[in-house]
């Protein structure tokens, strides 16, 4: 499992990546791991991305972590 943190531009509400946003690699916890998987099950998504502080799940994730991860899940 992999996980990226995103800092928005300024003030701006959203960081979204596309839109000059900045994103680093981050461990999640061994509460937040099970979490985001279930959160994943249960709207039955193989990937995607949950935003852990938000409590919101995103099935159009954005493709953005794997260049800050390294890791390709699109392969």
């Amino acid at each position: 499992m992999y996980a990226m943190g995103r800092t928005a531009v300024g003030g701006a509400f959203r960081a979204n990546l596309l839109r000059g946003s900045s994103g680093r690699m981050v461990i999640l916890t061994a509460n937040e791991q099970p979490q985001c998987v279930q959160a994943a099950k249960a709207v039955v998504l193989k990937f995607a991305g949950v935003n852990v502080f938000i409590e919101e799940i995103n099935g159009n994730y954005d493709t953005g972590i794997t260049n800050i991860t390294g890791y390709n899940y699109f392969v």
